[in-house]
């Protein structure tokens, strides 16, 4: 059995993750219209852009991407013992980016849009 089988139920478990967080922007772009989400842990007060993430197979894991920079997912080993490397990453990204979806909601739902922009709890 080679490393992409013994983690096959992995990747597929990380399939899912990405396909629930791309239909909660999809749910968002449906409710605003729009994919600007407001900017979070910045100094700067904006919106950017929020894009689906995007999954391309590798033979040994998995790429994924939402804003063209290609982060892996692999299986590592050493003496025989193996792991996913990269999947914290994609973790990290998946929580920042629904902070700002949460963000965008409040912003939207707002009757004053521009104070619920400028305040940093989120």
């Amino acid at each position: 059995m080679n490393k992409k089988e013994l983690f096959k139920k992995d990747f597929a478990r990380i399939r899912r993750k990405i396909e629930k967080y791309n239909k909660e922007l999809a749910d968002y772009v449906k409710m605003t219209g729009d994919n600007e989400v407001p900017d979070i842990d910045s100094t700067i007060i904006g919106t950017s852009p929020m894009n689906p993430i995007e999954v391309k197979e590798l033979p040994n894991g998995v790429s994924y991407t939402d804003d063209g920079w290609w982060e892996n997912i692999t299986v590592e080993s050493v003496y025989g013992e193996y792991w996913l490397s990269g999947e914290d990453e994609l973790d990290d990204l998946l929580k920042y980016n629904r902070r700002r979806l949460r963000k965008g909601v409040r912003v939207w739902k707002s009757e004053n849009p521009d104070i619920e922009l400028e305040k940093d709890d989120d």
